[in-house]
């Protein structure tokens, strides 16, 4: 298993929206596309200690 978070640092608004993330690799699943299964999405700020978007 692997945990995906956005960095802490300064970084675009964009740039590593987790959220988008999510949504794109879920879409994929079941196409000739190989990507990783995902099992979950928390927006939460507070459990990762970074926003989702």
């Amino acid at each position: 298993m692997i945990l995906r978070r956005p960095p802490t640092g300064a970084v675009l608004a964009t740039a590593h929206d987790m959220v988008r993330e999510h949504k794109v690799i879920s879409g994929l699943a079941g196409t000739p596309v190989p990507v990783p299964r995902t099992l979950h999405l928390c927006t939460d700020e507070a459990v990762l200690g970074a926003p989702s978007t």
